[in-house]
């Protein structure tokens, strides 16, 4: 591979960036060194110039007791080194007419000079055609020894920088906090592992065995997915690569179900160089108040290419575009269907319908509202308006396979479907709760039997698991039921299908009366649907005489299940579900089983009745198990990860029957590094 000379820059050159420099507005800092997260930038642009696939990043308290940045680029050679620290010197430019094709990050030459002159720095690099690596010292731009030193290592540089501002007291004054300096050093690593999505990136402290950042190189999406979240990654939407008579840009922005309390986050690159720009980031915050609540804040990630930098007409026509994707998103929302061909996905969009508690009298709080009424009364009321609105497919069209994916063997661990199997322990006194309180409260519904369930739910809750579940950290998918989870540096094994059906079963009570809507396009048979069931072997109990006896019993309790679930049942049809998480979706593999059970339902009682319904609708949305548990199922893994067990760390109370058997203690991470050590 050929290497570029590190040379020191002529006079007229260096004269001529300066004059270029001054006469240009300022839109980004400069290279001068006021904050570690400065350094950090100047450090890795220089591995990024130098091709690099891997960066490392490794900081003690904040960047001022250490920075050291690790790439596995073109390394600098020997003789170079010896130069590497001197002001103006670079191997990126070395005639004026350079300028004019520059597509490197550094070129003037002064980032490790300026860096030198206020800390102690350290350089080892190795290149391709070098036998070893190669180690120097440098102190005010000047190397500290007479050459540099061979040392063991691999190809690429390893910049050290120690003692950040050793020298100016005054400045060291104004630095803030070790822990504000890092999280500054991480949000610039952040920026630049979006933009730069092929490039690996790691970022940690030097005594933690834990990477605050760590990506793999993916697309741009999932970059973001990997450093900044679902919640932000599930709101994406893209305006892809637009020319324009001002500029060429490409954005990826939050759509207006996202907010950060916060702060916006503006991620602004020009000519892939991050800036800072206040006019930008005024614009897009003052368009997107008309979307968003007041005092929410949006994520943005903008790229733009330019020759010729117009800055007004570049802010007028981005914001312009994003505006206008706002509004179609907005306009789209509630015209959004889930197509079970699609199920499951991960980032289900459904219409949240939320209706208001209705305060009634307690003879009115009962199912006796919903009773079905005689022919008279029927003919007097208005037809059910789906019925009216939504044509119905022609059951010649219709065959399950069209919304069932291959079915998946089912794990003989699952949890009987009897909601019975496990009972619920004598009812103990109301414990205080010292856990941490929820986000959100559950919308107090108005019927009784709902009321009496959801203290049962208080009755029985491990307020000591509720606070694990609460604040546990993911570690790692064990198999198609068990996840490993950290909390206070112990590891536990959980099984999140138990811990999953459970929580299913307290959204349905939490949320029963004011569920969105999962829309079933096409409609479901549900004689077809059953049909499924045929070839199955099943409980003789739970084998109806046809299928015919199911749908007349849904028909019959269809406002109840639509008023209370969400559940529509319109001519024999399943018209749609109910959203208990957003952006999941139940696997529609387990629809037949779900329809058959409702010949189980204690529909006579209110309580149980509501009870049952509850319990099988947590049977449905509980993750499946896969064909092959040593394999897994990426697209669930990740539903795992991202959705379920982000959503059981809000108005989840985990029973005290869950103890033992689902959630177990492995080790603490202290004997672990005691044990490495």
């Amino acid at each position: 591979m050929s290497h570029s000379t590190i040379k020191l820059l002529e006079p007229i050159v260096v004269n001529r960036i300066a004059a270029g420099e001054a006469s240009l507005p300022r839109i980004s800092c400069a290279a001068v060194i006021i904050r570690p997260s400065h350094v950090v930038k100047e450090l890795i642009e220089n591995a990024m110039d130098a091709n690099s696939s891997q960066i490392d990043c490794v900081v003690k308290e904040g960047g001022i007791k250490l920075i050291q940045i690790k790439d596995n680029g073109d390394g600098i050679h020997q003789n170079d080194l010896i130069i590497a620290c001197k002001s103006h010197t670079t191997s990126k430019l070395h005639e004026l007419e350079d300028l004019k094709n520059m597509t490197t990050y550094g070129f003037r030459g002064e980032a490790l000079a300026s860096i030198s002159h206020v800390s102690h720095v350290t350089l080892q690099s190795k290149t391709s055609d070098s036998i070893c690596a190669y180690r120097a010292a440098y102190n005010n731009g000047q190397i500290t020894s007479k050459a540099p030193h061979p040392c063991a290592g691999n190809k690429g540089t390893v910049v050290g920088v120690e003692d950040l501002f050793y020298n100016v007291p005054l400045k060291r004054k104004t630095l803030r906090t070790p822990r504000e300096e890092y999280e500054q050093i991480v949000s610039v690593m952040r920026e630049y592992a979006v933009h730069h999505h092929s490039i690996s990136f790691t970022c940690k402290k030097l005594d933690s065995n834990t990477f605050d950042i760590k990506t793999t190189g993916k697309d741009l999406k999932g970059a973001i997915l990997q450093l900044y979240g679902s919640f932000v990654f599930t709101s994406l939407l893209f305006i892809p690569k637009t020319t324009t008579e001002a500029c060429c840009f490409e954005t990826f922005v939050t759509n207006p179900s996202y907010g950060d309390a916060k702060s916006t986050k503006l991620l602004l690159f020009v000519n892939h160089r991050a800036v800072e720009n206040r006019a930008m980031k005024k614009s897009i915050e003052k368009m997107y108040s008309q979307y968003i609540p007041q005092n929410m804040h949006p994520f943005v990630y903008i790229s733009i290419d330019v020759s010729f930098l117009s800055q007004d007409k570049v802010i007028d026509t981005i914001s312009t575009m994003i505006e206008e994707e706002l509004a179609k998103w907005k306009d789209d929302t509630a015209k959004t269907t889930v197509n079970p061909q699609t199920v499951p996905i991960v980032g289900v969009v459904a219409d949240r319908i939320t209706i208001p508690p209705v305060k009634v009298p307690s003879c009115q709080g009962t199912l006796d509202r919903f009773l079905v009424k005689t022919p008279s009364e029927v003919t007097n009321s208005p037809k059910d308006p789906l019925a009216t609105k939504r044509p119905l497919v022609s059951k010649r069209s219709m065959d399950i396979q069209t919304y069932c994916i291959p079915q998946r063997s089912q794990s003989q661990n699952q949890p009987s479907r009897n909601p019975g199997a496990v009972p619920f322990p004598e009812r103990q006194p109301k414990a205080k709760r010292q856990s941490v309180q929820a986000n959100t409260s559950p919308l107090v519904s108005s019927l009784e039997s709902i009321q009496e369930l959801q203290k049962d739910v208080i009755h029985v809750e491990d307020i000591d698991l509720t606070d694990l579940i609460s604040h546990h950290n993911f570690v790692n998918i064990v198999d198609d039921s068990l996840a490993i989870v950290e909390h206070n540096k112990l590891l536990y094994t959980i099984n999140y299908n138990v811990l999953g059906e459970e929580m299913f079963y307290q959204k349905v009570l939490n949320g029963c009366e004011s569920f969105g809507r999962i829309l079933l396009d096409p409609p479901v048979s549900i004689c077809e649907c059953l049909n499924i069931t045929s070839g199955k072997e099943e409980e003789p109990s739970l084998v109806p005489t046809g299928n015919g006896q199911i749908e007349s019993l849904l028909s019959k309790h269809a406002e109840m299940l639509k008023t209370c679930f969400s559940i529509t049942v319109v001519q024999g049809h399943l018209i749609s579900l109910p959203v208990l998480i957003r952006d999941y979706a139940p696997d529609m593999n387990k629809l037949p089983d779900f329809l058959l059970h409702f010949t189980q339902i204690a529909w006579e009682v209110e309580k149980e009745c509501i009870d049952d319904i509850a319990r099988e609708l947590a049977l449905l949305y509980t993750p499946p198990t896969w064909l092959d548990p040593f394999v897994g199922d990426p697209e669930w893994e990740s539903k795992v990860q991202y959705i379920l067990l982000p959503a059981m760390k809000t108005n989840f109370r985990v029973p005290k029957y869950l103890n033992q058997r689902y959630i177990q203690s492995l080790v603490s991470i202290t004997d672990i590094q005691q044990a490495f050590s």
